[in-house]
């Protein structure tokens, strides 16, 4: 993507992943997905052919915002409340096509074509099936805002 679309997205979920430990919380982490990428628009269906072959549009954007998430936390296995099964599990139902979660382009093509009410949505599933997606590692501190490592402090 050459205006920065796509890293928009990728970036500043990661800003926030990183800055405000609610969203290293389970629900706080499918409200971050669901806001940056599925409502503002990120184009599921062209960047990760969701649904369809892939062709000169595709980039797995995604994926690798997917595969950040994933780092950070094996360097901070303590500071996510979630842990690696949310992750696989997100990015086997990007392509699963049971969830209406990552149909289409943007929201209005989503609304337009009724996903909603034809599709259960993925963050629903998952909150009902919790438990297999909580890291048992987590520590829950106070002042937690930020995460920083050790080895880049000086």
């Amino acid at each position: 993507c050459s205006d920065g679309w796509d890293r928009t997205a990728q970036m500043t979920s990661l800003s926030q992943l990183f800055l405000d430990p609610h969203y290293r919380t389970l629900s706080g982490f499918c409200e971050l997905i669901e806001k940056e990428w599925c409502s503002f628009g990120h184009k599921f269906k062209e960047r990760a052919a969701v649904g369809q072959l892939a062709d000169e549009q595709y980039s797995p954007i995604f994926v690798q915002f997917i595969d950040c998430v994933n780092q950070a936390l094996r360097q901070h296995p303590n500071s996510f409340q979630f842990n690696e099964n949310l992750l696989i599990s997100i990015l086997d139902n990007l392509y699963s096509n049971i969830f209406g979660t990552f149909f289409f382009n943007c929201l209005q093509e989503r609304e337009n074509n009724e996903i909603f009410s034809r599709t259960e949505s993925l963050w629903s599933w998952i909150l009902a099936n919790e438990k297999q997606f909580i890291n048992t590692n987590f520590i829950p501190l106070e002042n937690q805002n930020l995460i920083v490592d050790s080895q880049s402090v000086v």
